[in-house]
């Protein structure tokens, strides 16, 4: 596991190497996306971008939604991040336990487009991202795939005690990657509409800066200044998505991570979301996931 020091430093030393050798950048997370390593050839870009805490969050749930993939597959995986930038993601499992992942990438493909893991963000507003992402490396899509590959050999080169493999450990990911998918996929759902409105845009940075209160189509109509049977209308068109089954899915996607902390009760939780009535919450739950919140916190 990484409390292990030796461990750590191990990986430390080859992301670094790797990431000289191959010019792509490298970091290690833990399986909650949180960053364990040091950051290794990080682009300004995406430097610039983890200081914002909104999209250091969706960077984070891009690396765990990524990894969860590259898990479940039981191989390196690539694939778009919200920022429309190529990066890869590979299970580290040692002992038999899956204790994080390393991700790589930050780079931009010229031939070809992996499939996207999360919803287009709207950092294109900010003025010094737009003048970062100018100096994006471009490489072709064979690159990417080739250092998958030496990515894959040097750390079961370093660590062949690790078991892909496992069958634990591939019970234990496909519970939690079937748990997620529904959310990985509508959010997915939602970044095939390219062309999202500046006022549909609006609208849903409204929705998740307010996931903790009672969001109601109405108020949400009138503060990007539409009729509400027009804006529900609209929303629906351009996510795909009813404004109240959005609004849904991402106060569960957001419970997700709130599970996590054992100490919280369910019922908590999902007052804290604006649910007066926890039997709700675990039926959206449910009939959104598959399963009930009691059942996901399980499996982690």
């Amino acid at each position: 596991m990484f409390q292990n020091t030796e461990n750590k430093i191990k990986f430390n030393k080859i992301l670094q190497e790797f990431s000289q050798a191959t010019g792509l950048a490298t970091v290690l997370v833990g399986i909650n996306g949180e960053e364990i390593s040091e950051w290794h050839q990080f682009s300004e870009f995406c430097a610039i971008m983890r200081t914002k805490p909104e999209y250091k969050k969706i960077c984070e749930k891009c690396d765990l939604y990524g990894g969860l993939e590259a898990a479940k597959e039981q191989k390196p995986i690539p694939y778009t991040c919200h920022a429309g930038l190529t990066d890869l993601a590979m299970p580290v499992v040692i002992d038999k336990q899956l204790v994080g992942f390393i991700l790589s990438g930050q780079v931009l493909t010229t031939d070809q487009k992996f499939p996207p893991i999360y919803q287009k963000s709207d950092w294109h507003l900010y003025p010094e991202l737009l003048k970062a992402y100018k100096n994006i490396r471009k490489v072709n899509a064979q690159q990417v795939k080739s250092a998958a590959e030496i990515l894959r050999i040097l750390t079961q080169y370093h660590f062949p005690s690790q078991q892909i493999h496992s069958p634990k450990i591939s019970y234990d990911i496909q519970d939690i990657e079937e748990i997620e998918k529904p959310l990985v996929n509508a959010n997915r759902k939602i970044h095939e509409h390219k062309e999202i409105r500046s006022d549909i845009a609006k609208a849903i940075r409204y929705i998740d800066k307010n996931l903790t209160n009672n969001i109601h189509l109405k108020v949400v109509a009138e503060h990007v200044y539409l009729n509400p049977d027009y804006f529900s209308k609209l929303f629906k068109s351009q996510t795909g998505f009813s404004f109240i089954d959005y609004v849904n899915q991402k106060k569960i996607e957001r419970s997700l991570s709130m599970l996590k902390d054992k100490k919280r009760s369910i019922e908590k939780i999902a007052n804290e979301l604006g649910y007066s009535q926890p039997s709700y919450y675990c039926k959206l739950f449910k009939k959104i996931t598959g399963y009930s919140p009691s059942e996901y916190r399980n499996q982690l």
